[in-house]
């Protein structure tokens, strides 16, 4: 008994160990692979097929694909599904076998027919149409190469990374480029094409765009423009010259500082955000500091009340033009054009009398334009209207010195007392002989008509014409262009150069201090100019700067330097020293008055 159950013991384990032997050889083998279908069932080399089944191996160089003796590349694989370019073969149908680890499968079919002519080099569509540099887009098209290497792809001249080709699309990165709308153009061999337009996107990064105002002083509010600013101003650090500007405001695009102190001159403006810099903008330091402020009258003109003596705040003009200051210095004279009369400020009392009008002593007034005193005290003013020179003793005596004139505008006083008028009808100025002003003759003609004239302390006489220029007329009659170029304009020049700078036509007022400073009212830009000589003296290679007020912004504002407003003024004039102007705003019906710093 004992050995049957030893016998049956036995042959169980022999079966057992048989059926494990069985089992390890059916789970340890691979499964051959099936064939579905291949699509397309008939084209060209150089095509991509899909070729349908299963247990392929999803790794791609694992399958081997065959289309008849010639191996296609596999190029993306899964257990069910591979992707392959087709290999060269002759025309006609081919078996199409597949091997995975050895186990092979065949029975679909593919025809080889003849490919189409080369489709033409052309440009469909880009997707997207707006992006940055460094982005993929995709351009759609015919004619391409399926070799990336082989397609030339430009935008704005800058080459594009093609990245991935077929016959119909490319894969591109975009090159650098500055933001704007270019064409793609797309080349193969010595095909070209172009057409596509693709816009790139301005790229935020840190800039600077603007800074107003340009010109200032230590102390002025400066509002600089650009990107990616910090909206922390302590985060902002922003230089002048090398030195740090208060940071009083700030966004993204806009920081509001205070100019720090400098020298007078040009500098730049640099800013630093997060461990970046960039600088460009350049800001001007002026040379003076020039504050302006209403002193006689009141904004606007009230017809029955155009003419009222008094205190600063109760006195009225009519349109104030001339001014010139009493050899004593005690008094400002300004001729009212709009009354026909000359008024008189006392400078320690600053009440304003009406000293002189039409009809007195007999004398008819008609639009008063400018004047000056002789060393005897004597006032001399150009009565335009009435085309004659009117005489007013300091006692007030009025009479006609000269007559018969054209368009008289101005009269001056060399340091010999001679008498010049300049006359815009004739082009002229006529220079009149001291002590009695009966001998005349012609000191200088012009091409443009002058306006106003001013001794420089050289005895030079510098002429303001209607052509755009400054003129200096030497005491021998030569003469020189020291300022404008003939062209209307308002900018200033290149420092050094003043005949770069530009004025417009109605140049009303001119004054030279004492040290050769030269003061340009330029009437038509609202502005007030100054005219600096260089180091030896000499305004030919001086400096333009506009002083006060802004150009082409009027305004009765008062103010420090540009902030100052100034609406048509028609006269100005400079202390001897330089440190004090009187403006006629006629426009705003008041006389004002500016400090020098």
């Amino acid at each position: 008994m004992k050995n049957l159950i030893h016998i049956l013991i036995c042959a169980a384990g022999l079966f057992l160990a048989g059926g494990c032997s069985d089992d390890s050889d059916v789970s340890g083998g691979v499964s051959a692979p099936e064939l579905l279908s291949i699509i397309p069932k008939a084209g060209y080399a150089g095509n991509v097929a899909i070729i349908s089944g299963s247990h392929f191996s999803p790794e791609a160089d694992r399958n081997t694909v065959m289309i008849g003796q010639a191996r296609a590349e596999v190029t993306a694989a899964t257990s069910t599904r591979l992707t392959v370019l087709l290999p060269e073969n002759t025309l006609g149908s081919y078996s199409v076998r597949v091997t995975v680890d050895g186990l092979s499968a065949e029975g679909l079919s593919f025809t080889y027919a003849p490919a189409p002519d080369p489709a033409e080099l052309a440009l469909v569509s880009v997707l997207p149409t707006k992006a940055y540099a460094g982005d993929r887009v995709l351009i759609r098209g015919t004619g391409f190469s399926r070799d990336p290497e082989q397609m030339l792809v430009e935008i704005n001249g800058a080459r594009a990374e093609v990245v991935e080709a077929t016959e119909t699309t490319l894969q591109v990165v975009l090159p650098e480029n500055p933001a704007g709308t270019y064409p793609f153009t797309v080349s193969l061999g010595d095909k070209h094409t172009e057409g596509l337009l693709f816009t790139y996107l301005h790229k935020p990064t840190l800039s600077l765009a603007s800074v107003a105002p340009q010109r200032g002083y230590a102390g002025s509010v400066l509002t600089i423009t650009g990107e990616c600013f910090s909206e922390t101003p302590s985060e902002n650090l922003v230089e002048i010259n090398g030195r740090a500007a208060v940071v009083t405001g700030a966004t993204t695009t806009t920081l509001t500082v205070e100019a720090p102190e400098n020298p007078a001159g040009s500098y730049p403006i640099r800013v630093t955000v997060d461990g970046k810099t960039v600088e460009g903008l350049m800001f001007t330091y002026l040379f003076g500091k020039y504050t302006l402020s209403t002193w006689l009258g009141m904004a606007g003109r009230d017809i029955d009340k155009a003419l009222v003596d008094g205190a600063p705040d109760e006195v009225r003009f009519n349109m104030p033009h001339g001014l010139a200051l009493s050899p004593d210095g005690t008094s400002l004279w300004i001729i009212d054009r709009g009354n026909n009369a000359i008024r008189r400020t006392d400078l320690q009392t600053e009440m304003t009398t009406t000293i002189v009008r039409s009809g007195q002593d007999g004398v008819t007034v008609n639009a008063p334009w400018r004047g000056s005193f002789n060393s005897r005290g004597d006032f001399y003013c150009a009565n335009k209207a009435a085309r004659n020179i009117l005489r007013v003793t300091p006692d007030y005596t009025v009479s006609v010195a000269i007559s018969g004139l054209s368009d008289p505008l101005d009269v001056r006083f060399d340091a010999g007392d001679n008498l010049y008028v300049v006359d815009r009808g004739v082009k002229s100025v006529l220079k009149y002989a001291a002590p009695d002003y009966t001998q005349s003759s012609t000191f200088a003609t012009f091409t443009g008509g002058p306006l106003a004239a001013d001794f420089d302390p050289a005895g030079n006489l510098l002429v303001a014409l209607n052509d755009c220029t400054i003129v200096r007329v030497a005491p021998d009659g030569s003469q020189q262009v020291v300022a404008g170029n003939g062209t209307a304009g308002t900018d200033d020049g290149t420092p050094g150069e003043p005949t770069t700078a530009r004025f417009q036509a109605e140049l009303w007022g001119i004054s030279v201090d004492d040290t050769g400073n030269v003061y340009i009212l330029d009437s038509k830009s609202h502005t007030i100019r100054r005219l600096a000589p260089d180091a030896e003296g000499d305004v030919a290679r001086g400096t333009v700067e506009t002083v006060i007020g802004t150009a082409g912004k009027s305004g009765a504002t008062d103010g420090i330097g540009n902030e100052a407003l100034l609406k048509t003024p028609y006269d100005v004039l400079v202390a001897s020293d330089g440190k004090m102007l009187w403006i006629s705003d006629w426009g705003n019906f008041l006389v004002r008055r500016a400090t020098v710093e």
